[in-house]
């Protein structure tokens, strides 16, 4: 799992607080993701909102502050670089596009999490562990932190819906990447360039990527955007977490 925000406070509710140093200008709208992770507890992510639209929000983390982050051996994200996220509310997967300090895009980390809740600028969503990587430069992408979902389960640290809403979601990412339909259109067209744009009174993305979010690029595309990842009301509540009611 990669954190997605910088610098860790904790607040008096006793989340981690990441604050967040922007080379944009601040009046830009911003969100707070409560992200909880059962084996670390919740921290709070600020990312400025670059796009907001009923299928799909688009935000920007402009200054990375974890650790550096790998895979198959390479560096996929370094601290001080910029991540732009998608975040499908209808899913239970967000793709994050990542960078390198020097803004050399790496490629899309796919981020399994359990239906989220919005409440106004405030998001709520318990982390599941498992991720996947697919690089920029083509290939074969991996499922990352096998090892870390494993001792979840050991642990008991997710129960059996979300056990059984995990196991869905990777085989709905492994179908449509088969497919060539994940990541989404947006995901693939809207980059770091085009969120600054946005944020700076610019054009949000470049027209292909616009078409293709109205419409699809095929068929498949269009399922993936609006097939939810769970009836809802048939999912059990998910273990307790540290932010506030519904």
């Amino acid at each position: 799992m990669v954190a997605r925000g910088p610098r860790t406070t904790v607040t008096a509710a006793g989340e981690r607080r990441m604050g967040r140093e922007s080379t944009v200008a601040d009046p830009w709208p911003s969100v707070r993701v409560h992200y909880h992770r059962p084996d670390r507890g919740t921290t709070v992510f600020d990312e400025l909102l670059v796009l907001d639209r009923p299928e799909v929000k688009v935000t920007l983390l402009a200054d990375y502050r974890g650790e550096d982050a790998h895979a198959d051996g390479r560096r996929i994200l370094s601290a001080g670089a910029p991540v732009v996220w998608f975040v499908f509310p209808d899913l239970c997967r967000d793709v994050g596009r990542f960078h390198l300090s020097d803004g050399t895009f790496t490629g899309w980390y796919t981020n399994l999490r359990a239906p989220i809740r919005m409440d106004g600028g405030d998001w709520y969503c318990t982390d599941l562990f498992l991720d996947h990587w697919l690089p920029a430069t083509g290939g074969a992408g991996t499922w990352l932190d096998e090892d870390e979902l494993a001792a979840a389960r050991g642990a008991g640290l997710l129960e059996e819906p979300l056990l059984r809403l995990l196991d869905r979601e990777r085989v709905a990412v492994d179908d449509a990447l088969a497919r060539g339909v994940w990541p989404p259109p947006i995901a693939r067209n809207l980059d770091l360039a085009a969120a600054h744009r946005h944020l700076t009174g610019g054009t949000a993305a470049p027209p292909g990527a616009e078409r293709e979010l109205r419409h699809g690029s095929e068929s498949g595309a269009r399922a993936i955007l609006t097939r939810p990842c769970v009836r809802r009301q048939s999912l059990d509540p998910p273990p307790p977490m540290r932010e506030p009611p519904p």
